[in-house]
């Protein structure tokens, strides 16, 4: 992963996502970019920032029912087909 590379974070409820947010933006590892619901991130390869241009290094994903949606719209194109997607999954403080 090139310096200056963004990744992609889709925001859970449990926070799991900032703390991993907080993690990569203090190693200096890339450019972090959040959205805030699997819609956005949707959007964000159709016709926000990585619609043209350069591709986010990789993709943290909660599980979510709706990340398919996600999943099916980087799969079904071309240019991103090759977006490496993680799904992270936490459990709430009180199961763990």
């Amino acid at each position: 992963m090139g310096q200056g590379q963004a990744i992609l974070i889709v925001r859970d409820r449990l926070g799991l996502t900032g703390q991993i947010e907080a993690a990569l933006e203090d190693a200096g590892l890339a450019e972090v970019v959040v959205a805030d619901d699997m819609a956005r991130a949707v959007a964000m390869f159709e016709k926000g920032p990585f619609a043209k241009g350069e591709l986010p290094a990789m993709v943290i994903v909660p599980p979510l029912a709706d990340s398919f949606l996600l999943l099916d719209a980087l799969r079904t194109q071309e240019r991103t087909r090759a977006v490496p997607v993680f799904v992270v999954r936490a459990l709430p403080p009180e199961q763990a």
